[in-house]
């Protein structure tokens, strides 16, 4: 009870944070003019990158946050819900190093900054009881998952990932959040002219454009390429390298379980024995456990990669992999997310060698008022996506300072 109270307490502090940005418009906020910045996506990235650069500029910058989702998602965040069970569709841990191992070293994409403060946001994140760590034996020994004892340390989310990404979000202060706004284009002149399609709660879309000094795009790198005027606002030696990362495709479906009577937590005791997480079963790639003790359980399945388009994955696949067909009249809801990019098969960091302008892991125009930043330019994991937001707000930055702001 004392957790699932923290749960909401937690989540409830940051949504209503998240309220207050949200309802504020695209203005500026007064005559000074502050330097205008456009942070497009809200998954980990985003909020991460949102929240570096109110550190680096203060009030210095109107922050504004663009997400195409109706909350803080992205494969990090991506959330199904039953009831007051909610459930990850993407990551299903955090992955982070701890510094003070003697082989956190830096490398790869990473510095030693980034190692430091990936490792402090997680400790604050604990400290906030959003997130709490989980131990090695309780995970699938997939490759993804990380699991050097005692290097990687691993967190699982009390409530929601969305709810941590939710929390950075509203440490960030922005000036104005919208979600349900996707951008098609952006257009260079003196400043950028961004244009998006805004969506209401009945999925009318409407034109949205504003101005910005700066743009952050935090989103996956074929995602960022797809937006109309980017590849051409950048040198066509970078647009060529970011078209060469690589990821799998994947399949995510979340099957929640009626379990008044415990059946359904003993059909799950049966399959995943004391851990959380399976792997192999049946083909697929991941199966993890959410839930006990309440009147809905759930189970998360992710599919076997695949090289551009993922799978199926029915409710029925997923009883049947994980040997539980039986629970199929225990079905209260699904939901299922496709993922065309997925876990990073070759990212940038990989191509850095042939990389013509090398400015850490992100990807700058030469003015750093273009910056494109995600885990596509170091590594999957919390500590990539905060290497590379660290970097993204680095280089926005250093633009501010050349314009003499």
């Amino acid at each position: 009870m004392m957790a699932f109270a923290r749960r909401v307490s937690a989540r409830s502090a940051a949504a209503a944070a998240l309220a207050t940005y949200a309802a504020r418009g695209d203005s500026n906020m007064d005559d000074k003019q502050p330097y205008r910045v456009l942070v497009v996506g809200a998954g980990l990235g985003g909020c991460l990158a949102a929240k570096e650069l109110r550190r680096r500029f203060g009030d210095a910058a109107e922050l504004h946050v663009w997400e195409r989702a109706t909350y803080t998602a992205g494969r990090f965040g991506a959330v199904a819900k039953a009831g007051e069970l909610r459930v990850d569709l993407g990551a299903q841990v955090l992955s982070v190093v701890d510094p003070g191992d003697p082989r956190a070293l830096p490398g790869h994409g990473i510095t030693r900054d980034a190692l430091d403060g990936a490792w402090t946001e997680v400790q604050a994140l604990e400290e906030r009881g959003l997130v709490e760590p989980v131990g090695n034996e309780q995970l699938a020994p997939t490759e993804e998952r990380l699991l050097w004892p005692e290097l990687w340390r691993q967190y699982a989310a009390v409530g929601s990932l969305s709810d941590v990404c939710a929390a950075l979000l509203a440490d960030a202060r922005p000036d104005a959040v919208h979600f349900g706004r996707r951008v098609d284009g952006l257009e260079r002149d003196a400043t950028f002219v961004v244009a998006a399609a805004q969506r209401d709660g009945d999925g009318i879309a409407t034109p949205a454009r504003a101005t910005f000094d700066a743009v952050v795009l935090a989103v996956p790198a074929p995602d960022a390429l797809a937006i109309d005027g980017v590849a051409d606002a950048l040198p066509s030696e970078l647009a060529d390298l970011v078209r060469r990362t690589r990821y799998d495709a994947r399949t995510a479906t979340a099957v929640f379980l009626r379990d008044d009577d415990g059946e359904a937590s003993r059909v799950l005791d049966r399959v995943f024995g004391g851990s959380v997480e399976r792997d192999g079963l049946g083909g697929l790639e991941l199966v993890h456990r959410h839930g006990r003790g309440g009147p809905v359980v759930a189970v998360v399945a992710h599919s076997a990669a695949a090289a551009a388009v993922a799978q199926q994955l029915s409710v029925a696949d997923v009883l049947a992999a994980i040997d539980a067909a039986a629970l199929r009249p225990l079905v209260v809801s699904s939901k299922t997310v496709r993922w065309h990019c997925a876990q990073m098969i070759t990212p940038l960091e990989a191509l850095r060698p042939r990389n013509p302008v090398d400015r850490g892991p992100c990807v700058c125009d030469k003015s750093s008022t273009l910056v494109l930043a995600g885990d596509y330019c170091t590594q999957s994991s919390f500590l990539g996506a905060y290497a590379s937001s660290l970097a993204a707000a680095e280089a926005v930055h250093r633009g501010y300072l050349r314009r003499g702001c």
